[in-house]
């Protein structure tokens, strides 16, 4: 089964509950979370117990008297509660009963949205939550390949892990458990309509302090996938829509997972743009093979920084006075960026790597830049360094 697979944060996630008394598991819907405390964790925890606010039953008790749901479970080592944004109250129990009691490891909090006050969790937890947020598979995840031992998120292999197939193949299917292993492309398509059906008629109701517009939430959605630049103002612009209300949604979807977003790096001109949580999403609503690229580089550098926790970088991008695009920026350190282009053609010339080049002129002459290109084939083209995209995995 496609969610058997190991995943790397479950060595963080051991560690987290050795020492702190609240640790959450935050990501999208079916991301594995469930799965991956239920049937991978479980045996290392023989003295857990497992609820879900699925439950009507569970969550009505919760909701009514949640310290004496809390004590039912007090044996229990860790207690974990899924879904556990949809009793907000039991947020001020935990509290209550961890102040009393600090143990490290004993609750262990899923959930499919952000606990905030958009979602009326007043409590915040702060100085006793520890957070993992879970992706979908990276593309080494969903090839059963082992971790490697990181000193940045953004490292390159000298000889690829996988075939230009295999991560073609990924790019298609994306690296959600329930869809990445699905062999029917029309099986695939129903369950990409489904999860994103599910995300903006029912998840996007459940957060109460807003009123939203399905319609418009699924727009929004298509114009992440397929706008070179989906900025919030590039999406009002497109849909022809307020950008007050584009952005409404957008800070919605964030709340859900659905998407998230890279800011501009310094120097650089333009706003955040948006991304899928998923290429297999962005596939589905007719992403092109550049956006595709775009969308999996960022998913993926993400889901490393969160596993290799011990690495401190930031993501952004850089778009210059005359809009020329450089994908990502990766900063290592205060003296050192990895600044990277993406090209999706086979064949390329110096001309494409100019705005790379390019930005020597535009930063900080103190600033070690590292200049690479993903494209098809392996090169060196000046200062340029060209790998294949398959090189990342």
């Amino acid at each position: 089964m496609p969610h058997q697979r190991k995943r790397y944060i479950s060595r963080i996630l051991h560690n987290k509950l050795s020492f702190s008394p609240v640790v959450a598991i935050q990501g999208a819907r079916q991301t594995g979370k469930s799965f991956l405390v239920r049937e991978l964790l479980s045996p290392e925890l023989p003295e857990s117990s497992y609820v879900t606010f699925d439950r009507p039953a569970d969550r009505e008790l919760a909701g009514n008297a949640s310290e004496a749901f809390l004590e039912k479970y007090a044996a229990s080592v860790p207690l974990i509660i899924d879904e556990a944004q949809k009793v907000p109250q039991i947020f001020d129990a935990i509290k209550f009963l961890v102040d009393r009691q600090r143990r490290p490891g004993k609750y262990l909090l899923l959930g499919s949205t952000e606990f905030s006050k958009k979602t009326l969790i007043r409590e915040s937890l702060t100085g006793r939550i520890s957070t993992v947020r879970l992706f979908p598979f990276t593309c080494a995840e969903a090839l059963g390949l082992a971790p490697r031992k990181m000193t940045s998120c953004f490292w390159v292999s000298k000889k690829p892990r996988c075939s230009r197939a295999a991560f073609i193949r990924h790019l298609n299917h994306g690296g959600m458990p329930g869809v990445f292993g699905v062999h029917s492309e029309r099986e695939r398509d129903l369950k990409c309509k489904e999860w994103l059906e599910l995300t903006v008629h029912r998840d996007l109701s459940l957060i109460p302090t807003v009123k939203l517009d399905p319609e418009l939430a699924m727009a929004v959605l298509k114009e992440v996938a397929t706008l070179e630049e989906p900025t919030a103002g590039n999406i009002a612009k497109k849909l022809r829509r307020d950008l007050r209300r584009i952005n409404t949604h957008l800070r919605c979807l964030e709340l859900l997972f659905a998407v998230h977003k890279l800011a501009p790096a310094p120097g650089s001109t333009g706003k955040p743009i948006y991304f899928l949580c998923d290429t297999a999403f962005a596939l589905y609503l007719e992403a092109d093979f550049p956006r595709l690229l775009h969308t999996w580089l960022v998913q993926e550098i993400l889901a490393n920084h969160e596993w290799a926790s011990n690495i401190k970088e930031s993501l952004s991008f850089f778009r210059s006075s005359k809009g020329t695009l450089t994908h990502l920026i990766v900063q290592h350190s205060r003296n050192e960026w990895t600044a990277v282009k993406i090209l999706a053609n086979e064949k390329f010339s110096e001309k494409d790597l100019w705005s790379l080049t390019r930005l020597h002129e535009r930063l900080p002459k103190s600033l070690k830049l590292n200049l690479i290109a993903l494209t098809a084939t392996r090169a060196t083209v000046g200062e340029v360094e060209c790998i294949p995209w398959e090189s990342l995995v």
